[in-house]
């Protein structure tokens, strides 16, 4: 077997703690600052402490930056929330409507406690509880949320009042 085998199905998140708040917005961070080609995030409630500061803004900016194919898909189920907690997000997202979508679950998957963030299908930051972020990550192989979440994707539907042309 050779040195260029490709990556394991499953990574830890980057070195940060992700039994600390701080953990894991380092952790957040690192994961989308070293994605290539998509990221997806999905959380019941998006947190605006993770997710609303500039240096995610940054990473995910750089990553649809680097090639018009890039994307990054967002799915929570309070969109209320979403939009009143995370405004730089909702901003990029209105600013780069083409790279980056926002969709709210369906029906069969609200009531979700858990948060994760997938870079290109295969590193994943999983948390089983948003809310309770010292139970650690769970060791959830990435290409499983990956199809997990891309049903979730195809059930959910587009954030309303997103898209400044309303097409």
């Amino acid at each position: 077997m050779s040195d260029n085998a490709d990556p394991p199905a499953t990574m830890e998140p980057p070195a940060p703690s992700t039994k600390t708040r701080a953990g894991i917005q380092d952790a957040i961070v690192s994961l989308l600052e070293g994605a290539q080609h998509d990221v997806a995030i999905f959380g019941a409630a998006l947190d605006g402490y993770y997710f609303n500061n500039q240096r995610v803004a940054e990473a995910i900016g750089h990553l649809i930056a680097r090639h018009h194919s890039n994307r990054v898909y967002i799915l929570t189920e309070d969109s209320q929330q979403f939009s009143r907690d995370n405004p730089r997000m909702l901003a990029l997202a209105r600013r780069f409507g083409d790279a980056i979508e926002l969709r709210r679950v369906g029906e069969n998957h609200t009531g979700l406690r858990e948060l994760f963030v997938l870079a290109d299908s295969h590193t994943v930051l999983h948390l089983p509880d948003f809310e309770q972020p010292a139970t650690g990550p769970s060791p959830q192989p990435g290409p499983l949320l990956a199809r997990r979440f891309r049903a979730m994707w195809e059930a959910g539907e587009p954030l309303p009042g997103i898209n400044p042309a309303g097409l």
